[in-house]
Formats: C-alpha cells, sequence, structure tokens
C-alpha cells in the first residue's frame, strides 16, 4: 500500500481488471485503517480520563450487565464472534485470580474457548463480585501485568469492533463487558503511570537500565539512557506518532520495535497504524527502559537481522539523523538490545 505504483490509475496502464482488484484491495486496506484509527482514539480518550472517572464507568458497566442477559449470552451455543472474543477478553483478565480459571505455567489462561467463557460465567453473581472488586486488586498491584498485556492484544486485534456501540447489536452483556473491560484497562494504566510519577526520576532510569543490560557494561548503559533520554523524548515520541507518511527510516526503525514488543501488546502485522498505538502508549518510553533483553527471540532477532541486512543504507546512523532525531535514538535502542543478545534465546 505504501507504493507509489500501486494505485488504480498506474495499474490501469498494465491491466484494466488488475485496476479494479487494486481498487477493491485499496477499498479494504482504508476500512480496515478507518477501524483502527477508531479505536486508537477510542483507547486514547480512555487514557486520558482520570482514575475516578475511569471507576465510575466500570461500575456504570457493572450495573448494566442484567442477570438476565448474562444468562442469555452463555446460553448460545455459537455467540457472535465478537461477543464470544470480549467474553475471553475478560476470562484473560483474570487468569490466576480467579481459581476456576486453567493456567499454563506461564500464568496465562490455558483454555480461552466458548465452552470455557460459559463456565466462567455459570454464576453471574460471583462475576459481578470479582468486576466490582477487581480495582482493589489493581490497587494492591496482585494483578499480573501479563494479564492486561494479553487482554490489550485481544481488545487492539478487535479493532473498531471493541467498542460498546458495536457490540450492543451482538449482545447487550458483551457490550457493557466490553465497556467495563476498557475502562479497567486504562485505569490500570493510569494507577502504573500514577506509581510512576510519585518516583524519583532519576532512580527510575538507573534502576531500569540495570535490569535490562548487564552491571559490568558501562558504555551500554551510558549508551541506551542517552538514546532514550535525550535522543527520544516525550515530544520526539508525539512528533513521529503525528506523521501519516513516514519516511522509510522511520518505518523500518518502528517496526524493529515492534518486533522486539516492549509493551508486550504491538502488533507487527498491523504496519503504522500498529506503530501508531505502540507510541500512543503512555508507558511506551518506560517500557523501553524496563525491557528484559533475555527474554528476546531468536525469531526476533532474525526479523532484525534481516530487515537491517536489507536496508544498510537506511540503517546508517548519518542518514538516519538526517530523517528523524527520534528515530535515530530508537535505533540505538534496537542496537543496543541486538549487541547483547548473544546468550541463549527463547524459542518463539
Amino acid at each position: 500500500m505504501s507504493r507509489e505504483d500501486f494505485t488504480p490509475d498506474s495499474v490501469a496502464q498494465t491491466s484494466t481488471a488488475a485496476k479494479g482488484l487494486c481498487t477493491w484491495a485499496r477499498e479494504v486496506y482504508k476500512y480496515h485503517m478507518l477501524g483502527q484509527a477508531s479505536a486508537a482514539a477510542a483507547r486514547q480518550q480512555a487514557a486520558g480520563k482520570s482514575a475516578e472517572a475511569l471507576v465510575a464507568e466500570s461500575q456504570e458497566a457493572i450495573r448494566g450487565i442484567s442477570k438476565g442477559a448474562l444468562t442469555e449470552l452463555k446460553s448460545l451455543g455459537k455467540p457472535p464472534r465478537e461477543a464470544a472474543v470480549v467474553c475471553s477478553c475478560l476470562m484473560t483478565l483474570f487468569a490466576g485470580i480467579d481459581a476456576s480459571i486453567e493456567v499454563t505455567k506461564k500464568g496465562n489462561a490455558k483454555d480461552l474457548s466458548w465452552g470455557s467463557c460459559q463456565k466462567f460465567m455459570s454464576n453471574p453473581l460471583a462475576l459481578w463480585k470479582q468486576m466490582e472488586t477487581f480495582k482493589d486488586k489493581i490497587d494492591s498491584g496482585t494483578v499480573p501485568r501479563r494479564n492486561i498485556c494479553n487482554a490489550r492484544r485481544i481488545q487492539i486485534s478487535m479493532g473498531g469492533a471493541f467498542s460498546p456501540q458495536v457490540m450492543g447489536s451482538k449482545s447487550a452483556a458483551a457490550a457493557n463487558l466490553c465497556k467495563w473491560l476498557t475502562a479497567t484497562i486504562a485505569y490500570y494504566d493510569t494507577t502504573m503511570s500514577n506509581r510512576l510519577v510519585c518516583s524519583t526520576a532519576a532512580a527510575q532510569t538507573i534502576e531500569a537500565v540495570s535490569v535490562a543490560f548487564p552491571q559490568d557494561d558501562k558504555e551500554l548503559q551510558a549508551s541506551a539512557t542517552t538514546s532514550l533520554q535525550k535522543g527520544v523524548s516525550k515530544a520526539d515520541i508525539v512528533e513521529l506518532k503525528a506523521m501519516h507518511k513516514p519516511p522509510q527510516g522511520v518505518m523500518l526503525v518502528c517496526m524493529c520495535v515492534c518486533i522486539l514488543r516492549p509493551l508486550g501488546t504491538e502488533d507487527e502485522s498491523a504496519g503504522w497504524a500498529g506503530v501508531k498505538a505502540m507510541l500512543s502508549d503512555v508507558r511506551f518510553i518506560q517500557a523501553l527502559l524496563d525491557y528484559e533483553k533475555d527474554k528476546v527471540t531468536k525469531n526476533q532477532i532474525e526479523k532484525i537481522q534481516d530487515l537491517f541486512m536489507k536496508n544498510k543504507d537506511v540503517f546508517e546512523d548519518d542518514n538516519m539523523k538526517k530523517v528523524s532525531k527520534a528515530a535515530f535514538g530508537l535505533l540505538q535502542w534496537v542496537r543496543a538490545i541486538m549487541e547483547h543478545c548473544s546468550a541463549p534465546c527463547v524459542e518463539a
């Protein structure tokens, strides 16, 4: 889609039939991107609300889930796909918290099938109580971060369909579950962000860099800290995500970051829309500092190495500096991670 010659007029010079296919493909892509943009805007709007407002929204959503509507939803043998995905998202959030949910060794929900969702929602009163007290679990720090990341991944993958308005045409109960999930995920992010703000910035940086990089590699620590604190400021990130058609260098560097998934929710297949979703997350810079390099997989390394090999000129420091200061800072971070992945990697 980024190719200049992939337009109906250009393709028509070769084939009239291909022109029609090109038009169709572009319209489908446009529809998808608009949905993704709308969903990202909704998540951003939720992220901008106060903790009190988000709690009020989540409680309102719980009150909107009637026993009859929930009973009707869980009794469906074949529910609307979107409604089933919302229910699996809810289960993901309670993995390791609700004893009835079987989990893997890593603590993720083992089975997100509709049958498991029905079992999880079999007692409406118990579900309401868990949803009402979930805020307290977030406040006490007992909600695993992976639960939020997994739930957000499902939320992002659904695009514009993950909204109470769209879900309302599928199921009244699913619409309110969707509303509760959106508010709860945003509340978690807001709470974590507030905790970070209350900490000393210098202490955060030292601790985070110590976790991400070996203590005896002072040069790497200095490089990483410089690139993240000076080369990648909040203003730079805002500038990057505001780009409608990013230069090739910016796109490639951001795709490398997406592949490494510092937030744990990045979708590299979503292209620039996925990059913008990553950059829009208020935890992005902190996630770079907190990055655990030992968890980089062999597949991730190979993908980035392939990009580096095919775009050597683009990844030259001088060339990247001319394109974008922020992209250059991110490039230094990617290189720092890649240079210290010689230890055995986790298989993808």
